[in-house]
């Protein structure tokens, strides 16, 4: 519950470009969410990817291409690439990067 209530933060600081803010918040909840969920849950991995567009909003590109990367991976692995989330995922700044590219494939189908 913690951990959703940080990433919510991360989101509306991120949309109000207050990135130093947001990062921090994004790194609890990314903290509290490894804490407690399973590495592979998608929340984690959704968490990664606001992370690495907090990141590439402050101009750190190495870094948001490893969490923007394996954030969208995970989706994918764990939701499916047409899931909702993984959808919006990669429409906020994933849209170069696939599964495809790391020669992975989704187990899940349309949800």
């Amino acid at each position: 519950m913690l951990g959703a209530a940080f990433f919510v933060l991360a989101k509306s600081l991120t949309d109000t470009s207050r990135l130093a803010e947001a990062e921090t918040a994004a790194r609890e909840a990314l903290t509290i969410r490894r804490r407690y969920l399973k590495p592979s849950h998608w929340l984690v991995y959704s968490t990664r990817s606001l992370l690495g567009d907090i990141v590439a909003g402050q101009g750190r590109r190495i870094e948001e291409r490893i969490d923007l990367t394996e954030g969208l991976a995970g989706l994918e692995q764990e939701l499916g690439p047409t899931h909702r989330r993984t959808v919006e995922t990669r429409a906020r700044g994933g849209a170069s990067i696939s599964m495809r590219s790391f020669g992975a494939t989704a187990r899940h189908g349309v949800r």
